[in-house]
């Protein structure tokens, strides 16, 4: 600590001038001379010299002179050093009083404080709260008082009152000691010295007019009004006096270019740090970060840690709207910058001698945000760390603060943050570096703190990457004759507001009076501040002017400093960008003000301080993300040449080992081990589209025949919502009279786009033509800014994701979760506006739900995400009771609506769709698109339907609306069967209500020439969809449904099934002993009250693995700090010690007859070892029943996922295989992958209703009961 002197060298030579003035009456002509401390304490008593007060005042410290030694500096040796603070002269000039701030042990030599070994009360005292405050001892009073602002104001309030209410003279003493230390407390905990109250006090007793004296209001019962005097001197005399700013110091170039580099780590903060890191590494539980959270403050007892971004909504939502749209402007802006910054970078694939090579960039998988606490709440920097990093990519984002303030969980929710921990400091540091209950280990961690926290992140930086190690903050304004000092002003007191340890520089550019005007307008501008004292405080201890003669000196002064924020107000500053080297961010120009970017320009506020801009930028998405480079050699001679030199400078190095793998290469034949097939994918084709999974369509009906084996007029299609009545005979007689298919059509397609445009009431520039929608779809997307997500709406159609992939986007998905698959729009413009997406794709009416989108919504949406493209799929609206969107056109340039001629008009063979647009958003699709896009005949024909539109709604269109409702009316007359009401479109979608499953429906369908369509998605696994034909069609679709309600499954399974799947536990060993190893597992960890119901309950829920059963049961109870690893770890412990109590449960006989009937395909899923299941099957003797053992060691998954089941089915070729099971989550499973489910009521499950609804198409008591249906 350096206390600042009052004494200034600088106007006159002080020294000799006080010099002069002594009169010795000693023949060595020295000056006895009394060394008092700053509260008068007597340190001890020396002599001096005219030479040693000299050296004295001129070096501002302790200086005496020795009469063994002479001139002796006081402390060089022992470190105990004195800051001079003033000097006095007694009445005769013969005496000196010397007042200085004492360093280290003290004064005497014999490390006492004073030579008079009498070290006054209240010094001490503030000297020991000063050591407990800069060395915090966990569990003392002292340091509670100093982190806990509630208990220090309660004991504050108590003591003052219990000395108001003493009497007694001891107790006055008693109280005034409590009140006083309780105050020392405060002031030490504020940085406040005894040297700071006396100040006070002294400037108090100096004043002439003095305020009344009365008590405020709130501290009296009487209701006298008090008078106040309105005079300016009353006023003035109200408030005690503020360090006063006249003027920022002046440096020279010289002392600048001469400053060593400064530590960006605070050494006791990181001692601090440390401690608080290392206990959290070694115990990684819940307990120790909330002990650390509650100790400073940063959550109340038991108080919440982490919040969802559900629980975040609210804070957002209380909001003003204003305030709501101010945060949604700035993280779009954010976003902007943040996008732009991405695209610049992409993968590498180059070719090198003898091979290829490239580069990858991955973002980081999760990441943790801080924003700081402190005086302000800085939602700023929510949206500066979050958004970018998602912006990069990263997939799990943690913010990170201590007591948020509301617009700062605001923020949070706008950024689109995964979790928001309330917890600050070095400890929310090692939570999201260690990984601590809830949260787990982040792979990056960013932003702003205090001293603390950038300590902590410099500890655990080898762990993480962190973006940088920042300090207080920090500004410099380089300006010459064209600035303007307000500006100037203004800006550094923006700065400077921030922190008392902010730094605020000016360096001139040949302009001597342009310092002294911009301290005046310094001076002008904080008598208005609201945080005068803190940017008074940042002016007076860490600011100063650096005037200099060229622009060249001022450049170089500035890339010494390496400033955060590097201001150019010089004239032409836009062509200066390349010229200042180190810098975290600049701003050019009078116009950009640092604050712009501060808050809401787009480039990021998270930069190096310090001097750490010399290495290090400022936070971005290159933070997050990794290039990872890659090398394939050819296996021949073309790499010869590579190979020997790796050889060769191997052997230069000494290193043989590697000199060795080099030269083994040499000359070597490389057999090619590859297929045809792989050689072509590794070589040839993009690696992106190699395991891109296909779009799959709907089949041709001549194919369609073929594979069903029945003939074409036997089969009814309603699978592909296509117009059952076919093209009008004025379009099928225009084919025919066109002689122009030996002619390229025209690329342009003018005549289409003005019939179109006529059609609509709308501009041909705004009418785009291609082959089919999904031409216009895959146009839409390409012109999209590349690199940013789309959006999508499921369920819908596929084509928008399949696009999306194939155009290397990410695909985001906001699920219709209601039960009528209403889209959430305040849904879609959040994830809109939080990821950056460039396109959102919306169908009305959806397929394949048949709902409209309410035209409310749409406009809302269009209003809310203006940077975003609102594609509208209107490819069924002709069938609705609805009209087009179109109207919306000329408002909203960023709907772009899509429509076909597929549907309405019965061309779907032929291909022809379009877009309505934006005439900008038309001419770039324009000018991507394939000129030849729309073929002669699909011209022709698409005109010809718009000049017959009438006839056609009429004949056709409305033929299939009234088909709709009777088709509706028929499949709501079977109670297995509930259509979706409302349908839109020429389609109804059908729930199938167990216990037939809907792919057996659609199957069964099928088999009967009755073809529809069947969704394997999970939304719709119980669903299909039946396309409105004519009235005859939907008498066929009776007589099939008639019959499928009225066969025997029983009988049907019989004839049908060609395999058997068991789940090995419950239908071939008794899984009731799973339940009592998972029992006996949480006793281990100390729950006891679980019953064997209760776990069953959790089966009934869905959940297979006994292993996340009993961890979630110990969550609930409290058990918060083991992992599902240890469990795990013990469940198979407690399972090997009784693994030999499980009992075969099926008959041996019945698994031999079923192994005979199925010729061996016999399957065993499990979610045991593989060496368990064989074991027990070879102790009893069965193994060679089953041909097929899928476990989840093999597979890495639990059975209640499909790939066991569909790796069984394909290990044994079979057709139509059923399950037996008694678990309720392998059902579902079974549904996805297309395999009957046969229930087993037992150990795990005795509700059959239960086995039903979960997808067990059968259920039966136990597994001996198979024999009934399968033999």
């Amino acid at each position: 600590m350096f206390v600042k002197s009052e004494i200034d060298p600088k106007q006159i030579d002080a020294g000799v001038a006080l010099s002069s003035t002594l009169v010795s009456d000693r023949q060595d002509g020295l000056f006895p001379t009394v060394v008092v401390d700053e509260q008068g304490v007597a340190l001890g008593m020396v002599y001096s010299s005219k030479e040693s007060v000299c050296e004295a005042i001129k070096q501002k410290r302790g200086i005496y002179h020795s009469r063994t030694r002479g001139l002796w500096p006081k402390g060089d040796t022992s470190g105990a050093v004195q800051d001079l603070l003033r000097v006095r002269v007694d009445c005769d000039n013969d005496c000196l009083y010397f007042v200085v701030h004492q360093h280290g042990a003290g004064f005497c030599h014999k490390n006492e404080r004073t030579c008079f070994g009498t070290d006054p009360v209240f010094g001490k005292l503030v000297r020991l709260l000063e050591s407990r405050k800069a060395s915090p001892q966990p569990g003392s009073y002292a340091n509670r008082l100093f982190t806990d602002n509630a208990l220090l104001q309660a004991k504050l309030r108590e003591e003052v009152e219990e000395l108001i209410a003493a009497t007694d003279k001891n107790d006055v003493a008693w109280e005034t000691a409590d009140v006083i230390y309780f105050s020392l407390v405060a002031a030490v905990k504020s940085g406040v010295t005894l040297s700071d109250v006396e100040k006070q006090l002294e400037s108090r007793s100096k004043k002439v007019t003095r305020r009344k004296g009365d008590a405020k209001p709130q501290h009296t019962t009487t209701t006298t009004p008090v008078a106040v005097s309105s005079s300016p001197t009353s006023s003035l005399v109200a408030s005690p006096p503020s360090p006063c700013f006249t003027s920022l110091r002046r440096i020279s170039p010289q002392e600048i270019l001469q400053q060593e580099k400064l530590d960006p780590v605070d050494p006791e903060a990181l001692k601090i740090a440390t401690q608080i890191l290392e206990q959290i590494k070694n115990d990684k539980s819940e307990k120790v970060l909330r002990y650390y959270a509650t100790k400073f403050g940063d959550i109340p007892e038991g108080g919440q840690l982490v919040l969802s971004p559900s629980e975040l909504k609210p804070y957002f939502d209380s909001l003003p709207l204003s305030q709501q749209q101010l945060l949604q402007r700035s993280a779009e802006r954010v976003r902007l910058f943040a996008q732009a910054q991405r695209d610049s970078i992409l993968d590498l694939h180059t070719p090198i001698e003898g091979g290829i090579a490239g580069h990858t960039v991955a973002a980081v998988e999760r990441a943790g945000c801080y924003a700081p606490g402190g005086r302000f709440p800085l939602p700023s920097s929510v949206l500066m760390t979050v958004i970018t990093a998602k912006v990069a990519g990263v997939k799990t984002v943690w913010v990170c603060s201590p007591k948020p303030a509301k617009i700062t969980l605001a923020a949070a929710y706008v950024a689109g943050c995964d979790a928001f921990l309330q917890v600050g400091g070095a400890q929310a540091i090692g939570a999201m570096a260690y990984g601590v209950g809830p949260i787990p280990a982040m792979d990056a961690i960013v932003g702003p703190g205090n001293k603390y926290v950038t300590a902590a992140k410099a500890v655990v930086s080898g762990m993480v990457r962190i973006d940088m190690l920042a300090g207080p903050s920090e500004v410099l304004v380089i300006a010459d004759e064209t600035a303007d000092p307000a500006i100037i002003a203004a800006d550094l007191l923006a700065q400077a507001e921030h922190d008392p340890d902010a730094a605020c520089i000016l360096i001139t550019v040949n302009q001597p009076d342009l310092a002294a005007k911009v301290d005046a307008e310094l001076v002008k501008q904080l008598q208005n501040l609201e945080t005068k004292s803190i940017a008074t405080l940042s002016l007076l201890n860490n600011s100063y002017t650096v005037d200099t003669t060229s622009l060249k000196e001022a450049i170089t002064i500035s890339d010494k400093i390496a400033p955060e924020h590097l201001e150019l107000h010089l004239r032409d500053a836009e062509n200066l960008i390349n010229t200042p080297q180190h810098y975290g961010s600049l701003f050019l120009g009078n116009v950009s003000a640092e604050v712009l970017g501060d808050y809401c320009a787009g480039p990021n506020h998270v930069l190096p301080t310090r001097g750490t801009a010399r290495y290090v930028g400022g936070l971005s998405v290159f933070t997050f993300l990794r290039v990872r480079t890659w090398l394939t050699v050819n296996p021949d001679s073309s790499s010869s040449q590579l190979v020997q030199d790796a050889a060769h400078l191997g052997q230069l190095e000494g290193l043989v080992g590697h000199a060795a793998a080099a030269t083994i290469r040499m000359n070597k034949q490389w057999p090619d081990t590859r297929s045809d097939n792989d050689r072509v994918l590794s070589t040839r084709v993009r690696s992106d589209y190699k395991s891109l999974p296909p779009y799959v369509p709907i089949k041709p009906l001549d194919v369609l025949s073929e594979e069903l084996g029945i003939p074409l007029s036997k089969i009814v299609k309603l699978d592909a919502n296509e117009n059952v009545y076919g093209p009008i005979p004025d379009i099928i007689k225009s084919l025919a009279e066109t002689d122009v298919y030996h002619i390229y059509p025209d690329p342009g397609q003018i005549f289409l786009r003005r019939a179109l445009a006529k059609h609509h009431g709308v501009s041909p520039s705004m009418v785009v033509a291609g082959s089919g929608a999904d031409d216009i779809l895959d146009l839409l997307i390409r012109i999209s800014p590349p690199r940013r997500p789309i959006i999508q709406c499921s369920p819908t159609f596929g084509m928008y994701s399949f696009l999306g992939k194939l155009d290397r986007r990410q695909v985001i998905d906001v699920p219709r979760l209601s039960p009528h698959f209403d889209v959430d729009i305040d849904q879609v413009i959040h994830t809109a506006n939080t990821t950056n997406a460039c396109v959102i794709f919306l169908t009305s009416p959806n397929n394949p739900t048949g709902n409209l989108l309410n035209k409310n919504d749409l406009v809302k949406l269009l209003q809310s995400v203006s940077r975003c493209i609102v594609a509208l799929d209107e490819a069924y609206i002709e069938f609705s009771p609805i009209h087009s969107a179109v109207d919306l056109l000329p408002k909203y340039s960023n709907l772009v609506i899509l429509r076909t001629f597929s549907k309405w008009a019965a061309l779907a063979g032929l291909r022809v769709g379009y877009s309505l647009s934006h005439p900008q958003i038309a001419a770039c699709m324009d000018t991507i698109k394939q000129p030849y896009n729309v073929n002669v005949a699909a011209d022709t024909a698409a005109r010809k339907a718009l000049e017959n539109e009438s006839l056609i709604l009429k004949e056709h269109v409305s033929k299939l609306i009234s088909e709709r409702d009777n088709m509706y009316s028929l499949l709501s007359s079977y109670k297995w069967l509930q259509p979706y009401p409302n349908s839109a479109a020429n389609f109804i979608l059908i729930k199938v209500v167990p216990p037939k499953p809907a792919w057996l429906v659609s199957y069964l369908l099928r088999k009967q020439g009755l073809l529809i369509r069947y969704y394997s998605n999970p939304r719709l696994i119980d669903c299909i969809r039946i396309s409105i034909g004519r009235p005859e069609d939907t008498q066929k679709v009776k007589d099939i449904l008639d019959y499928v309600t009225s066969m025997d499954i029983n009988k049907y399974v019989h004839d049908t099934t060609d395999a058997l799947i068991w789940d090995f536990d419950g239908c071939i060993v008794d899984s009731s002993g799973y339940v009592t190893v998972t029992l006996r597992t949480l006793a281990h960890f100390g729950v006891t009250t679980i019953t064997n119901q209760q776990i069953l309950e959790a089966k009934y829920k869905g959940e297979s693995d006994y292993v996340l059963i009993a961890h979630s049961i110990l969550v609930e109870k409290g058990v918060h700090d083991i992992s599902v690893g240890v469990v795990l770890s013990k469940f198979w412990e407690v399972y090997d010690s009784m693994k030999d109590s499980f009992k075969l449960v099926t008959n041996k006989l019945l698994l031999e007859q079923l192994a005979l009937k199925f010729k061996n395909k016999m399957a065993i899923i499990s979610d045991r070892p593989t060496h368990e299941v064989q074991k027990l099957i070879t102790t009893y003797n069965i193994s060679s029943y089953f041909t097929t053992i899928i476990t989840r060691q093999e597979i890495n998954k639990p059975n209640s996922e499909p790939d066991a089941i569909t790796s069984a089915v394909k290990h044994m070729s079979a057709i139509n295989p059923i399950i037996l099971a008694d678990n309720t989550s392998i059902f579902a499973a079974a549904k996805h992958a297309g395999v009957i489910g046969v229930g087993v009521l037992g150990s795990d499950s005795n509700d059959r209703q239960l086995l039903i609804n979960s997808g067990a198409l059968l259920v039966i008591n136990n597994t001996n009961d198979i024999k009934n249906i399968l033999l």
